[in-house]
């Protein structure tokens, strides 16, 4: 019986700790507006993911902001209509498509120098600073 409780409690726990939890993050917000943390997977579903948001209040989504950076965040907010303000609060756009940034272009290096031997002529000199007399 005691087993029985145990389980169930700790299969009620994980279900309440992975309820926010989506595919690509969680929207953190209320009725005027919210966040997102940013990936560039989580930026091209943004959109989708404010609008699911606002349209649980009632509300149309418009994004705000967009820091490129893994730990900054997507912002929008929550409006009655979206012809509201389109001035004020200008729409920033996001990306469409998730893809690798290019390769870094390399940076400029001395050429390393070709090994030079000494003719044949000055190797059979004695040496004068090692030789002893």
């Amino acid at each position: 019986m005691k087993a029985a409780l145990v389980a169930s409690l700790v299969g009620g726990s994980l279900l309440v700790s992975t309820a926010g939890a989506d595919e690509y993050g969680y929207v953190k917000g209320n009725d005027t507006g919210g966040i997102i943390p940013w990936s560039c997977q989580t930026e091209v579903v943004a959109r989708d993911m404010a609008a699911d948001h606002c349209a649980s209040y009632g509300k149309y989504a418009r994004i705000t902001s967009v820091h490129r950076r893994y730990g900054d965040y997507i912002a929008f907010a929550c409006q009655w209509t979206p012809y509201l303000a389109p001035y004020q609060i200008p729409a920033v756009a996001t990306r469409t498509t998730c893809r690798t940034p290019p390769a870094p272009v390399p940076t400029w290096q001395w050429p390393s120098l070709p090994v030079v031997e000494w003719p044949a002529w000055l190797r059979s000199l004695p040496d004068v600073v090692t030789s002893k007399n």
